[in-house]
């Protein structure tokens, strides 16, 4: 049962002299001139390469379920990368948009709520949006499950559905709330029928199959993104050889990436020995607890044995749990660095990593709540 519908458009400046109407116009940038702001991930993003190629909404995901599909979206991309500023987090494209540093983004619908002073000067596209359904789900067993469909029940009642899209912007999956609301607000919501016309369903199913793959083949091809170092203290900032800042321009650095407490990235080459660790969806390394020297250099060869996605993120104890936190905040962030290494369910991977000082090293899983749930572990360093 469905709770309520949620969009990805394209977002434009009201600023604009012409109007944008597709995602064609979003890749035209001699009629509409200025920076464009793009998710940094495979998904949703190669779908919105297509719909600008051309392909029909009905054709997107077996057109990118074939190998020539996805080169074609790679090529798209192409087109516009050097003029695209990456996001991450859901409210970033209006950052830039109120900062003038894009004039056209892809974008979560619910953060450009005209009613809202900050959007007063953007506008949303609903054609050829990315929608999808966020649904209700009783664990199996349960011993409330008939309260729990009581309760869904009442949640999706038009009056409910109703009052849930006058506090937030989602669209109710009731159609019957759709009526008891006011038009303006009504014509504002991704249920609208005519901003259902022409919108692509994402495709769920899809994304569990082909995801990691072309998320790792995307990250190969997308610019790195510049982290600004918080403090003094931030051990787990590294400065990427290259990468792109908060204005989209690429920052190339000559020199070598900087060391911290923690140590550096190693040299294949100098690698003394090597350590095996296996994450489980019980939130564990195995083994949770390493020696190494000063100076060592050591390959670590990790197997995710869960049905979760876990990683291993090697850093000081306040800089992870900072870094948790955000993921918590915003888990759909994509997040990389050479202190750290993701697996999907299954899949295998290495970290080489040289101990620089002596002193414990911790390294944790940030996924979701991994930490939380004690997902950590140590190298103590003699």
């Amino acid at each position: 049962m469905g709770i309520f519908t949620w969009a990805q458009a394209l977002v434009y400046s009201g600023q604009l002299r012409d109007t944008p109407k597709s995602w064609a116009d979003f890749w035209n940038l001699h009629k509409f001139p200025g920076k464009r702001g793009l998710r940094r991930s495979a998904k949703y993003t190669l779908e919105i390469a297509l719909l600008a190629d051309g392909v029909e909404p009905k054709d997107v995901y077996s057109t990118l379920s074939t190998e020539a599909g996805v080169a074609r979206a790679f090529r798209k991309l192409d087109q516009i990368k050097k003029h695209t500023v990456w996001w991450e987090a859901a409210a970033q494209p209006g950052v830039l948009m109120a900062a003038g540093q894009v004039s056209m983004s892809s974008g979560y619908t619910l953060w450009f709520d005209r009613e809202q002073e900050r959007n007063q000067h953007t506008r949303i596209v609903w054609r050829q949006s990315l929608y999808d359904i966020d649904s209700w789900a009783i664990p199996k067993g349960s011993p409330k499950r008939d309260d729990a469909y009581r309760f869904i029940a009442f949640a999706s009642s038009p009056e409910r559905q109703k009052v849930l899209s006058e506090q937030v912007t989602y669209g109710p999956t009731n159609r019957n709330a759709l009526e008891l609301l006011p038009a303006r607000l009504a014509g504002s919501l991704p249920s609208s029928t005519p901003n259902l016309a022409g919108a692509l369903r994402i495709d769920t199913a899809f994304w569990i199959e082909h995801g990691d793959a072309l998320e790792r083949r995307f990250n190969a091809w997308a610019p790195a993104i510049c982290r600004q170092q918080d403090d003094e203290d931030d051990d787990d900032y590294f400065d990427l050889p290259v990468c792109q800042d908060a204005q989209g321009r690429m920052r190339v650095s000559r020199a070598p990436v900087n060391a911290s407490r923690i140590g550096q990235p190693g040299n294949p080459g100098q690698v003394s020995r090597t350590v095996t660790i296996t994450m489980s969806d019980a939130m564990r390394f195995t083994p949770d607890r390493i020696e190494a020297h000063a100076g060592e250099t050591i390959r670590f060869v990790l197997q995710n044995a869960g049905q979760l996605r876990h990683e291993l993120v090697l850093g000081e104890p306040e800089a992870l749990r900072r870094h948790a936190a955000m993921m918590q905040m915003m888990p759909d962030m994509q997040h990389s660095g050479p202190n750290m290494a993701s697996l999907a369910p299954g899949e295998h991977g290495q970290l080489i990593w040289k101990f620089t000082r002596s002193g414990t090293v911790t390294f944790a899983c940030l996924q979701s709540g991994h930490l939380e749930a004690g997902m950590r572990g140590a190298v103590a360093v003699q």
